[in-house]
């Protein structure tokens, strides 16, 4: 047996932005995929557009927060970031854009410095998750990937282009 942890992918061709009928998903000049809750219809068509399984619907009570008691991750960044769930909308990982903008703005390294880098990669207690501007060869990720030579994205036949890779050992 083997656990693969699975988020969403952040593909280059993106089913869920073209199945979704208001345009509540977008993707962003550095490729990140975002979502607009308040244009969500909740018609959970990029849920089945989505061949990862990476968008989920919510169903729960609006208001809920991602970043309660047990789930608070204390830094700078994610001051005034609260995510606060929307019952009846789509909800997928965003690489903690914020962060990510919040290093960009301050001239901090993202995937490198802590405050910079999406909460996944910074809390893995395995230390397995590399975060990095895959088109920069200097980058955390790009060596990684480079030092390690084999690995592989998930379904490769969905031809998505995901920037989520897996190194195989």
């Amino acid at each position: 047996m083997v656990f693969v942890p699975t988020l969403c992918m952040h593909c280059d061709d993106t089913p869920c932005v073209k199945a979704c009928p208001t345009s509540a998903l977008n993707g962003r000049a550095d490729g990140i995929v975002m979502y607009e809750e308040d244009k969500c219809c909740g018609s959970r068509a990029c849920v089945t557009a989505c061949p990862y399984d990476a968008a989920k619907f919510f169903e729960g009570d609006s208001g809920e927060t991602l970043f309660g008691d047990e789930h608070t991750i204390p830094t700078v960044a994610d001051r005034g970031a609260e995510t606060r769930y929307v019952a009846g909308t789509v909800q997928k990982c965003t690489f903690c854009a914020h962060r990510v903008d919040y290093g960009v703005e301050h001239g901090l390294r993202i995937g490198v410095d802590r405050e910079a880098t999406p909460a996944c990669v910074v809390t893995c207690p395995a230390e397995c998750r590399i975060f990095g501007d895959l088109d920069d060869p200097g980058s955390n990720a790009s060596r990684y990937l480079y030092e390690r030579g084999k690995n592989e994205v998930l379904r490769p036949d969905a031809e998505t282009r995901p920037k989520v890779i897996y190194v195989v050992d």
